[in-house]
């Protein structure tokens, strides 16, 4: 994530705080990503460079006042007027990080070769919450590929006990 989106994400985070509107804040947030999904034409209009700057904060305007927040509707207008529409969804992503940190939680993703029984990812679930001190939101993926073993990924952290890992470091080493 760059730093500008972080500043960025941060900043909303602490007037969102400040309003005590985190929840409203992040409703809006994540609903205006689903629009600008979804929605090509609008997608198109906000991203562009060709679209005139204050026809762009007029539209967002239009569309979104009293229905959004207004920070989060004034954020959309400066990252329009500084052609930095791009941050958009690293900066949801970012305030989503914020909001589960101010609740003690985090996501985990857990890769397995074949599906985790529901008493194995409990298990597992305990075993992370216990490690890392926070309420864990765990994903189980189930990726045959890696032939055994567990991925392990939170927050930029991967610890990776595959089969198929360890597989890979003995062929490197009997290359050698």
């Amino acid at each position: 994530m760059s730093a500008g989106a972080a500043r960025y994400a941060k900043a909303l985070f602490q007037l969102a705080v400040e309003e005590g509107r985190i929840e409203e804040v992040r409703r809006d947030l994540s609903e205006l990503s689903t629009l600008l999904e979804e929605h090509r034409l609008l997608r198109a209009l906000y991203h562009s460079p060709a679209t005139d700057r204050a026809l762009r904060a007029g539209l967002l305007d239009e569309l979104f006042r009293g229905r959004t927040s207004e920070a989060v509707i004034n954020l959309l207008k400066l990252l329009a007027e500084k052609n930095r529409q791009a941050l958009w969804p690293a900066i949801v992503r970012e305030f989503d990080r914020l909001y589960r940190r101010s609740r003690n939680e985090r996501e985990a993703t857990v890769t397995a070769a074949v599906p985790l029984s529901d008493e194995n990812a409990a298990q597992l679930k305990r075993l992370l919450e216990d490690r890392l001190k926070v309420h864990v939101l765990l994903e189980v993926r189930v990726e045959p590929q890696i032939l055994g073993g567990l991925i392990i990924e939170s927050e930029g952290q991967r610890l990776d006990l595959s089969l198929k890992r360890r597989l890979n470091e003995l062929r490197k080493q009997l290359e050698c």
